[in-house]
């Protein structure tokens, strides 16, 4: 399952959302959201890092 969500976060993000549409499109808290992502390949966590920071840090 891990793999399945890390993949369907990597899709939303390459499509043009941010991580903050990402997350309210799942329906999902910053908690939860954030531990799917440190569950996550370390290659697909890098590539989402990036968009986390840019996105949240407001």
């Amino acid at each position: 399952m891990v793999s399945s969500r890390s993949g369907l976060i990597t899709n939303l993000l390459k499509n043009g959302y941010s991580y903050e549409q990402v997350r309210q499109k799942l329906g999902v808290s910053k908690t939860t959201i954030n531990y799917w992502f440190k569950k996550m390949p370390k290659k697909d966590q890098e590539r989402i890092k990036k968009d986390r920071i840019k996105n949240w840090q407001k």
